[in-house]
């Protein structure tokens, strides 16, 4: 693919981010979007290290998968909750973050998706960072995901850390 423009939208992202403060852990985002000259060849790793030119380190494998996958892993990923968020009642756990908070979360994170790329898109890749990999620092959940639809592209990584 020929990249002919790149937008950093990682401050698109930050409010969504910001929501899930109060939780027990912190999440990030870091996307970009893109323009290309064709969608005739896959995504490759030289595409998405064009796309971070101006990071020291981008490693690993980008791998096309269907969009199914993608969509299931990123919304388990943001309805993510842990058992420090519950109370705990007659040795159950009651969590806080409700069936309509996490849903929330999934719907808020496409409407800003849908902003940039088609949904579903065309074309659906994972990076799978290598070692040492600007791109690999998630504790407790994460994901990299290249979507790709007619001449717009769009590369989200977000996880989470305590």
């Amino acid at each position: 693919m020929m990249i002919i423009s790149i937008k950093d939208l990682s401050n698109k992202f930050k409010k969504f981010a910001d929501s899930f403060e109060g939780t027990n852990y912190q999440m990030w985002i870091e996307a970009r979007s893109f323009c290309i000259e064709d969608n005739k060849n896959d995504f490759s790793i030289k595409d998405l290290k064009n796309i971070f030119y101006d990071k020291p380190s981008v490693e690993g494998d980008v791998i096309k998968i269907n969009w199914t996958s993608a969509l299931l892993e990123i919304n388990s990923d943001l309805e993510y909750t842990s058992d420090d968020m519950g109370i705990r009642v007659v040795g159950k756990i009651l969590n806080i973050a409700t069936l309509d908070l996490k849903e929330k979360r999934s719907k808020e994170f496409w409407d800003i998706v849908k902003q940039y790329v088609d949904i579903p898109p065309g074309k659906t890749f994972i990076h799978k960072p290598g070692p040492g990999s600007y791109l690999c620092d998630y504790m407790m959940w994460g994901f990299s995901y290249i979507f790709v639809s007619n001449q717009r592209g769009l590369f989200v990584h977000a996880g989470s850390s305590d």
